[in-house]
């Protein structure tokens, strides 16, 4: 049966083992980042948002705590390895 088949609703995963522990992120799932503050849930939505992308999804990311001009640094300090001012992390 179709419905007992995930391959199909599988939309994205981490790469190595981290999906491995994971597993896919599967159609129609709810996922959550739960941490107090200052843990990094900003980082892992944006990491996800990327491999996510990465892997041919269409993404949209919303914050509603950050400005658009600090997503857009965050993502280039992500994707960079820089820090706000240039310097490597």
């Amino acid at each position: 049966f179709r419905a007992f088949n995930d391959e199909d609703e599988e939309l994205f995963r981490f790469p190595k083992v981290l999906g491995h522990v994971i597993g896919p992120f599967i159609r129609e799932d709810f996922a959550a980042f739960a941490a107090p503050p200052k843990r990094g849930k900003s980082w892992w939505l944006m990491a996800t948002a990327i491999t996510a992308y990465l892997q041919g999804k269409q993404v949209l990311f919303c914050s509603l705590e950050m400005s658009e001009p600090q997503v857009i640094r965050r993502f280039w300090q992500y994707l960079s390895g820089c820090s706000r001012h240039g310097e490597k992390a």
